[in-house]
């Protein structure tokens, strides 16, 4: 089984501990930064890791027949990754891409222009 975070925020990975116990195998997809902040939750139930978005902006991945590309979406925190169908035209973003305190209106200026590009 998988399991793709959006970033390592608790309130997105304390739940990882207990998937895991219904499987034989959980691999958790999640940018390097946030799945270096979750290293002791990783260990602590032997869950496999898999870094996306390492070398580039955007890479692809596939649930069943969708083909979703997933962007580094930097703003929320420096490993915020958002989900996107083409087809659907649809944006997942795991949580506010924007707001008080964890990011900035100049990380959304960039992220606009970088959906502007992409879309």
């Amino acid at each position: 089984m998988k399991a793709l975070i959006t970033h390592h925020h608790h309130d997105h990975v304390d739940a990882l501990g207990v998937m895991a116990k219904g499987v034989q195998s959980l691999e958790i997809l999640g940018h390097p930064n946030s799945l270096k902040r979750i290293a002791s939750l990783i260990k602590e139930h032997n869950l496999v890791e898999r870094p996306i978005c390492v070398n580039t902006n955007e890479e692809t991945i596939s649930i069943g027949s969708v083909q979703l590309s997933v962007m580094l979406v930097l703003g929320h925190t420096d490993g915020h990754v958002a989900l996107y169908d083409h087809r659907s035209r649809t944006l997942i973003a795991g949580d506010h891409i924007v707001g008080w305190g964890s990011s900035t209106h100049h990380a959304l200026h960039v992220l606009l222009v970088d959906l502007s590009l992409t879309f």
